[in-house]
């Protein structure tokens, strides 16, 4: 495992609980390393067992354990900054390695990534592409105070106790603008009540308390009110400081000759930065649902405490991304958010807007004035967990109006503005899969794939799939459905379902339960791609019987061919269901479901749910007497299920392979077990990704490192070769002055 993994480890445990935030050196080492002196090694040996190697015992770890606290004297802040040198896939969401480590250039060239290698990357989202430190530094150099719903953002500590990030957060801009103003020799204007904590040493004891109370409602006398810590201070001009550089001298010198009060000051901060990284970085198998809550958290603690334009914003996170001028293209994608009540003129002034921001942001990226780019903002459709309700008639089990109306806003954006549009390169799906089925979107991207050509533009289609899923025949149908019986995609992100060896860490060991629903959409999509047709017919047969469809005139072909219809605009509208892509039903009337039949009444019963029957017979469990006949397919079939989806695959589709995201969502135990490798033997086209550089913390330069470390040389050549040619496909490598004129095209660019 190695010394700075361990001290990492042992560190982040020090570090890792809200109600020792401010404690003094001599009291972490008591409550949080020691542990009773004797028995401390053998207990922490089993917090770090699963990143052991293979066969170490509890005795082994240990020694290991017991060496390492000896070497640094068990202090806390030491083992820290030590474990920040460990490799950033082990401990990035243990402690803030950008924060706390030496001070070090950006991720370059090395023996495991030759400088002539090109890279790019087609997995990002605007928001979270900026590292930890952009995002500290956009924090600090805020002139506006923190409005109050930011103390409203919560984490949970290592065991589970719920804090105020924002209280934090805020916390850490009043101490690293105090000690900027003490470094340049400024008076400082800060509240009275946080000079007093800092002058006696108990600044972050108190940031502490008030954390765990800033969540919640309760009125309660504290010295750091949310109007002391969020009031805004002296802040230093940008040109006259650094607040990383601060934060890392602050560090140093702490360690090196601080004092009492500094060693505890310096504790407190290190507490601080480990739970703000703990909040924003996913962790160890945390899986798809836990990582969307995440990433809906950070995008509100990044839009509140952050003052900066947007353009600024995605200019950060270009130079994030494009750290060497081997990084040629980059696609920023952006969710444009849309609800029942937004009109599609709003909606399209929401892309024009967002355009405007991200085409201004590449002109002010400094990565763009060394060298020409190919740089882009795809349109990302957000899954959601909304469902309708509609008393006692049928409703829609997901709003399908705003996401149809926002596919004609996007069209009319291409139409209405070539020059501008041409920078909506692709569309993408982003979010859990089990949350919100592909189903909802297969007639969207069908739709953009046809229509799309008619604006003289053919648009890229990408959708995750194959991440989140609760059967190994689930994850491959979420992938399968966009390329069988007909194809509606030309990326897909993740598709861990395709490789048994990663599907079987999604899945782990638990007990699962499976709704009819999703069995019977298992079902109709192998009958109606030809995929063990036979097999999923019986077993669709025993839950039309079991559910006593054929009451309701139903039959198995129904269901097929209500299926298939539901794959495309003119499949609803040729069953009566939805008369234009902007306006599709929200529900039907109780009368037209009863006098529904046959495939018409399928297609309701696939997409729509009431308290009465048949649309209140899919969304149960399968039940004890179909459940061991679908497990049995699973493990007969998945295998065979999977090589016919990669042969739909290997011409016309790229997977966007994401190194550390699939990792640690999945909890991959190590790089060896990533089906990268696998799937170019199998002949698909794989390309290289990072996913959320602020939520994994490693660029597309890491990612590219880490593949090379792991793999020969021949898998990062062809990762590099898909890329660069998938990413941004259709758009022109410009220079900072050619992205000068369209981005005033945009600015000036309104609804047509």
């Amino acid at each position: 495992m190695g010394a700075a993994t361990t001290a990492a480890l042992l560190a982040a445990r020090a570090f890792g609980r809200i109600e020792w935030m401010g404690l003094s050196h001599q009291q972490l080492v008591r409550v949080s390393l020691m542990l009773g002196v004797d028995r401390a090694p053998f207990e922490l040996a089993t917090v770090v067992r699963r990143l052991a190697s293979p066969g170490a015992t509890t005795p082994q770890l240990a020694e290991e354990i017991r060496a390492v606290l000896q070497r640094f004297a068990y202090d806390p802040v030491k083992l820290a900054v030590y474990g920040a040198k460990a490799p950033v896939e082990l401990v990035g969401h243990l402690l803030p390695v950008e924060l706390i480590g030496s001070p070090k250039a950006t991720v370059g060239p090395s023996h495991h990534c030759e400088k002539d290698l090109l890279l790019a990357d087609a997995h990002l989202h605007s928001g979270a592409s900026m590292g930890l430190e952009t995002l500290i530094r956009m924090l600090c150099l805020s002139t506006k105070s923190s409005p109050p719903e930011l103390r409203e953002v919560v984490g949970h500590d290592e065991i589970g106790e719920p804090y105020s990030v924002g209280v934090i957060v805020a916390a850490l801009r009043q101490f690293l603008i105090i000690l900027a103003n003490q470094t340049a020799g400024k008076a400082v204007e800060m509240p009275p009540e946080i000079m007093a904590k800092w002058v006696d040493g108990e600044f972050w004891a108190c940031v502490g308390s008030a954390a765990v109370i800033g969540f919640k409602d309760a009125a309660v006398d504290h010295p750091f009110t949310w109007d002391v810590l969020s009031a805004v201070s002296s802040v230093p001009t940008a040109t006259m400081w650094d607040p990383i550089q601060i934060l890392h001298k602050f560090v140093s010198d702490s360690v090196a000759f601080g004092d009492m009060r500094q060693r505890r000051l310096c504790e407190g901060l290190m507490a601080a930065l480990f739970l703000v990284n703990r909040f924003l970085r996913s962790s160890p198998g945390e899986g798809l649902p836990s990582f969307v809550d995440r990433f809906d958290q950070m995008g509100l603690l990044r839009d509140s405490s952050v003052s900066v334009g947007r353009a600024l914003a995605v200019a950060h996170s270009v130079d994030c991304v494009m750290t060497e001028e081997q990084v040629v293209a980059a696609e920023f994608r952006k969710s444009i958010g849309a609800s029942t009540g937004t009109s599609l003129a709003d909606l399209e002034q929401k892309i024009l807007r967002s355009l405007a921001d991200h085409l201004a942001g590449f002109v002010g990226s400094s990565a763009l004035a060394a060298a020409p780019r190919r740089l882009s903002m795809p349109v990302t459709f957000l899954r959601t967990r909304e469902r309708l309700e509609n008393g006692d008639a049928p409703a829609l089990i997901h709003s399908l109006q705003p996401l149809w109306r926002l596919t004609s806003a996007i069209l009319n954006v291409l139409a209405s503005h070539r020059e501008i549009g041409a920078y909506v390169n692709a569309v993408d799906v982003a979010g859990d899969e089990l949350a919100m089925p592909n189903w909802v979107f297969v007639p969207l991207l069908d739709h953009l794939g046809s229509v799309g050509a008619g604006t003289g533009r053919t648009l890229v289609r990408s959708c995750h799939a194959g991440e989140s899923f609760l059967a190994r025949i689930q994850g491959l149908r979420s992938i399968g459905e966009l390329v069988l019986p007909n194809r509606v995609v030309e990326r897909v992100g993740h598709a861990l379902a395709l490789d048994r060896i990663t599907s079987d860490f999604v899945l782990g060991s638990d007990n699962r339960e499976y709704s009819r629903r999703s069995v019977v959409d298992d079902m109709c999509w192998m009958i109606a791609s030809g995929i063990h047709a036979a097999e999923a017919r019986l077993l669709l047969e025993r839950i039309v019987a079991d559910t006593n469809l054929h009451a309701g005139g139903i039959v198995v072909e129904d269901m097929v061919g209500a299926w298939i219809s539901r794959r495309s605009v003119s499949g609803f509208q040729r069953l009566g269901l939805g008369n234009g892509i902007e306006f599709p039903p929200e529900s039907v009337t109780a009368d037209t479901a009863r006098l529904a039949g046959g495939e018409q009444l399928a297609l309701l019963l696939l997409t729509h749910r009431a308290p009465f029957f048949p649309f209140d017979v899919l969304d149960v469990p399968l039940g004890d007497n179909l459940t061991g006949h679908y497990e049995e397919m699973n493990a007969d079939f998945g295998e065979s299920i999977a090589g016919m989806v990669v042969e739909a695959m290997k011409s016309d589709v790229v997977i966007e392979a994401c190194p550390t995201s699939n990792m640690r969502l999945s909890g991959l135990p190590r790089v060896a077990y990533l089906p990268i490798e696998r799937w170019q033997n199998l002949g698909l086209q794989v390309s290289l990704n990072s996913d959320d550089p602020l939520i994994f913390g490693s660029p597309i330069m890491a990612e590219a490192e880490l593949v090379g470390r792991y793999y020969a040389e021949r898998v990062l050549a062809s990762l590099s070769r898909v890329s660069t040619e998938s990413c941004c496909a259709g758009v022109e490598e410009s220079s900072t002055a050619e992205y000068v004129v369209i981005a005033e095209m945009a600015r000036t660019a309104t609804v047509v």
